[in-house]
């Protein structure tokens, strides 16, 4: 069925025995979409519950549990090999641009500067694709809205962390986002 003017269409009652079975079959698609569409946001919903419930007893009943056992390692009845790790991780927020930029000039003080990331972002205007293709270091030259942001990885700041904190070196904890997690690894004969 080629692509018609809807002008051509009659949406009456009285419209062609055809163009009814058209429209009813429209409808019948219509209403699938949309029930696929409450399906898709029931099984995200699902997720993100699961998802919690995961992270809820993985990160605090699990390790709260061993603890409580007086444990550090050991094996279930069923034969599962745990073992209760403390982890160290850190992160400097984005959204917090003062503590971002302290926590990159300590980063770059202590000679690790190699860990942050510099973004470079320009505004510009429709049909400026030539403008964009210039070197970065021209923008602010050529007049455009240029803003350079610093953002550090954080898994590559946790690994940093920990490697320093393992050498006994200092680390300013709250700037850096550093916090402690403890974690239960689990592993089944």
């Amino acid at each position: 069925m080629g692509t018609r003017n809807p002008a051509e269409l009659d949406y009456s009652g009285e419209a062609l025995p055809a163009q009814n079975d058209a429209l009813r079959e429209l409808d019948e698609l219509l209403d699938r979409a949309a029930e696929a569409r409450l399906e898709l946001a029931r099984a995200k919903r699902a997720v993100e519950e699961a998802e919690k419930q995961r992270k809820w007893i993985e990160e605090t009943l699990l390790p709260d549990h061993v603890k409580s056992m007086g444990l550090v390692e050991g094996t279930t009845i069923a034969g599962r090999h745990f073992k209760l790790d403390e982890k160290v991780y850190a992160s400097l927020p984005v959204e917090d641009r003062d503590r971002l930029d302290r926590g990159c000039a300590w980063l770059e003080e202590h000679g690790h500067g190699g860990v942050i990331k510099s973004k470079l972002t320009a505004s510009l205007g429709k049909g400026e694709t030539e403008l964009a293709e210039q070197a970065a270091g021209t923008l602010r030259a050529l007049g455009v809205d240029a803003d350079l942001r610093k953002e550090v990885n954080h898994q590559t700041l946790s690994k940093l962390v920990r490697e320093l904190l393992a050498q006994g070196r200092d680390v300013p904890r709250e700037l850096l986002g550093v916090y402690d997690k403890a974690v239960v690894r689990v592993r089944t004969k």
